[in-house]
């Protein structure tokens, strides 16, 4: 690409950012959804940590950014991309796992190409990659994922009115006038009240900015309206959105500068406004983190705790709705090794899943309860 292109397409990305913001409405947005307590008997019984491998065996190429969700019946459902990030080998693969604590995980197939890709939205694609889940409350199951091509990374959107048993087509979501420059998605989705869902965005050609896409959904779960807004935050990018009560949310965010602290603000009129994004004391490598609401009210976030590298994977708590952490637990902290692209979720019976990346060659399935977390407060005197 020459230079002027560059610049070009540069300019058009920043002004197509600029009108996603001027779209952002004035009036209060629908409330998030916030996911009520499991079964007592699992909050507050046996305390249990197992770990395993996602796909076991199928597992061939460089893996990056899984995504997870729990399908209508109980199952899981897990997305990740594999092969060489960028190239046509690229491909979003998917896993399922059945419903119980004890249900094997059954083996990872590809699900989206470049060339599927190419066919369904007819738009050239170099690459897929950044998958992201999301389920609602029946059978109905949506995958976003991007695509990259001559104008950068755009978003993608499939959706499933079966458990994910079969797949409509991708259809590109047109997120500006002018082009879909560079954008990928960032984290896990946050559901919403009147239907419809808001994820977390990564723009890189002007920034790396961060952003939110809002996607609300007719009656049969197709896409009717989506817009996307700019979060504050210079400097912070890849957010993890947590819902707390009604309208509210934090976002908390990795840091590109040289502070490697997490980023946090707040929105107390469903994403209409925000406080302006300030670091918080957590140390982190400038990779991708996630948090959640325990039933009590308490937010968990996974992070890498070295500021320098990926070598570890930590547990963290807040009980301030993220404005201070206390750490639980490291889970990894081998020199030499690499834990990275953490992913969180608690099911319907309020056990926590937690998917992460083991040196770009596999997928780690962590499932604890909230009883673990707490014997692990405990024996560190907090």
């Amino acid at each position: 690409m020459s230079t002027r292109s560059a610049v070009l397409l540069a300019i058009a990305a920043c002004l197509a950012h600029g009108w996603g913001i001027a779209r952002a409405p004035s009036t209060k947005l629908a409330p998030f959804v916030v996911v009520g307590p499991g079964p007592a008997s699992v909050r507050e019984g046996p305390a249990y940590f197992w770990m395993e491998w996602v796909a076991a065996g199928t597992i061939v190429g460089p893996v990056h950014g899984p995504s997870l969700c729990q399908l209508a019946d109980g199952s899981l459902l897990a997305a990740w991309q594999e092969g060489a990030a960028g190239t046509s080998r690229a491909g979003i693969y998917t896993a399922r796992r059945g419903a119980g604590k004890d249900a094997p995980w059954g083996d990872g197939r590809r699900m989206v190409s470049a060339g599927s890709a190419l066919r369904e939205t007819r738009r050239y694609a170099a690459a897929v990659g950044d998958p992201v889940l999301y389920a609602g409350g029946d059978k109905r199951v949506w995958l976003l994922f991007s695509s990259t091509g001559p104008a950068g990374s755009s978003i993608n959107l499939q959706t499933s009115s079966d458990g994910a048993r079969t797949w409509g087509p991708a259809r590109r979501l047109r997120l500006s006038p002018l082009l879909n420059a560079d954008l990928r998605c960032s984290n896990r989705p946050v559901g919403l009240l009147q239907g419809g869902f808001v994820v977390p965005l990564e723009q890189a050609l002007c920034g790396p900015v961060p952003q939110l896409l809002w996607v609300h959904t007719g009656d049969d779960g197709e896409a009717v309206t989506v817009r996307m807004e700019r979060l504050p935050g210079n400097g912070f990018t890849q957010p993890a959105l947590v819902a707390l009560l009604g309208q509210t949310a934090v976002a908390l965010w990795r840091d590109t500068t040289d502070r490697r602290r997490l980023g946090r603000a707040r929105t107390d009129d469903g994403g209409s406004t925000w406080s302006g994004a300030a670091p918080i004391g957590v140390a982190n490598s400038s990779s991708r983190i996630d948090a959640l609401m325990l039933s009590d009210g308490r937010l968990l976030l996974v992070h890498n705790g070295n500021p320098q590298t990926l070598q570890d994977l930590h547990l963290s708590l807040s009980t301030d709705a993220g404005e201070s952490w206390a750490p639980v637990a490291v889970l990894e902290d081998e020199e030499g090794e690499r834990y990275s692209d953490p992913c969180l979720l608690q099911d319907r019976e309020g056990r926590i899943h937690l998917l992460y990346v083991f040196n770009e060659r596999r997928i780690r399935h962590v499932m604890l309860n909230e009883a673990w977390i707490q014997d692990k407060l405990l024996e560190a005197g907090s």
